[in-house]
């Protein structure tokens, strides 16, 4: 917005948001919105249920996600060595 010369305190978040995002349901994996961030080069993805807004991720809150899921893969992995 700055970069375009917008005077934020005049400018409507009409003006610069993004139309028609795409959004998922929440059906959708972490592993396919993630995948879907990644090559769109989103930062943000509504999650959407009967045209209702249910909340908004992050790329970096998949990423926070998938790193916590490995980090318990990984524990499970040492605890399974360890009892053997």
């Amino acid at each position: 917005m700055l970069a375009a010369g917008l005077d934020p305190g005049r400018t409507k978040v009409a003006e610069v948001m993004t139309k028609d995002p795409i959004c998922i349901p929440p059906t959708t994996t972490v592993g396919d919105a993630m995948e879907l961030i990644t090559k769109r080069r989103f930062r943000h993805l509504p999650i959407v249920d009967n045209g209702k807004v249910l909340a908004v991720v992050s790329s970096g809150d998949l990423t926070h996600w998938l790193v916590q899921d490995k980090i318990g893969e990984a524990r499970e992995l040492v605890e399974l060595a360890a009892g053997s």
